[in-house]
Order: C-alpha cells, then sequence, then structure tokens
C-alpha cells in the first residue's frame, strides 16, 4: 500500500510540474532602450521652401491734361520686383510689370480721339514700368505704358531721380516730362500740356490681379 502511494504522489506530482508554461516573448534591451551615445531619432519631415517675401507696394495717382481733354487714374507695383525684362532697346533699362493699373481717358474730341479706359481686368490690355534710358535719350526716366492690342493707349514720362533701374519709390521720381495719347508710335495722337504724380495708399487685395 505504502508503494502504491508513492507511486501516486510521484506521478501526480510530476503531471502536475510538466505542463511547459506559455511562451510570452520577452522585449529585448535594443527595442526598450538607448544605446549609449545614440542620439533618439524622429520621422524625416519633407523640407519646404521658404515663403516669399511680402510685397512692398508703391500705389501712385496720375492727372494729366491735354488739348482735347485729361486722364487720370492709378497703378501700383511691389518695390522688390524682378523685371520681366532688361535693356529693351539695347539700352540701360529695366522693365517691370505692374500689380495693378486703372486709366480713364476723358476726351471733348469724339471726332479725333475717343474717350478710352485701360485696366488689369481687360484681356487686351497690357502695361509696363520702364525705368531707366527708355528713350534714345541720354535722359532717365520712368516711363508707364499702357496699351490695347492695336497699339491705342496711353503712355507718360516723369524724370528719374535715381541711378538704379530698380523700381523707384516716390521720392525717386522726379517732375513731369511728356505725356501722349492715342496711336502710339502713330496719329493721331494728343501731348498732354501738363500731369502729375501723387503717393496713393496700396491696395494689397488687387496685387497680380489679371495681369499675366
Amino acid at each position: 500500500m505504502r508503494m502504491i502511494i508513492i507511486i501516486c504522489l510521484l506521478l501526480f506530482g510530476c503531471a502536475a510540474s510538466d505542463p511547459d508554461p506559455p511562451n510570452e516573448a520577452a522585449p529585448s534591451p535594443a527595442q526598450t532602450t538607448q544605446a549609449p551615445g545614440q542620439t533618439p531619432t524622429s520621422p524625416t519631415s519633407p523640407t519646404l521652401p521658404p515663403p516669399s517675401p511680402p510685397a512692398a507696394l508703391v500705389a501712385l495717382q496720375f492727372l494729366g491734361t491735354m488739348s482735347i481733354g485729361q486722364a487720370e487714374g492709378f497703378f501700383q507695383y511691389d518695390f522688390n520686383a524682378e523685371p520681366f525684362q532688361i535693356n529693351r532697346g539695347t539700352l540701360n533699362n529695366a522693365i517691370y510689370h505692374l500689380s495693378s493699373y486703372e486709366m480713364v481717358v476723358t476726351s471733348t474730341r469724339e471726332d479725333i480721339l475717343p474717350s478710352a479706359s485701360f485696366s488689369q481686368a481687360m484681356p487686351d490690355v497690357t502695361a509696363d514700368w520702364c525705368i531707366g534710358i527708355c528713350l534714345a535719350s541720354v535722359r532717365r526716366m520712368a516711363i508707364l505704358t499702357v496699351k490695347d492690342g492695336s497699339g491705342f493707349g496711353l503712355q507718360f514720362a516723369f524724370e528719374l531721380l535715381s541711378e538704379s533701374n530698380l523700381p523707384p519709390s516716390k521720392s525717386q521720381i522726379g517732375p513731369f516730362v511728356q505725356a501722349v495719347y492715342g496711336q502710339l508710335g502713330s496719329v493721331p495722337i494728343a501731348v498732354f500740356l501738363t500731369g502729375s504724380l501723387t503717393q496713393a495708399e496700396a491696395d494689397i487685395s488687387k496685387q497680380e490681379e489679371g495681369q499675366p
């Protein structure tokens, strides 16, 4: 009997201790700790280009009179802009786009030259702002030209007080030189008697509106 009890104890004791505990993978040290001297890493973010500097708009108002009417309007340009053309006509100049513009010419002799308006919202109208030697002359000027696809338009020039071909501030634009209205480079054309530029408040909401 004693022998049977001993055998039973041995059998049950072995049976109770035989089953292996479930295998649970322990985290490796490499997964939970950083190697000495190693800098923690993070996901790489894409490199973004730096933002463009905000526009520094110069806004000017033009008023001029001719023998058969008058012209008035405004235009504005970015003081930090790059020229879209340089040395036009092999002359020392730089040509800039305007940010926005609107010119209205009122004629008292519609039979000679009609009234007209020009703005960046009109698809067949273009404008450029020439700074430097813009005509066959040694005189440095700032010349604004607005015209439609047929070459009909308005052009006015002011003396340039700066030796640079960068976009001028208002203080770098001097006295009125000349202005014409009509078929530019041809006839009929009206010559202005007076012209003036005054500082206006820049409207950043119109920047690059409709301008190619």
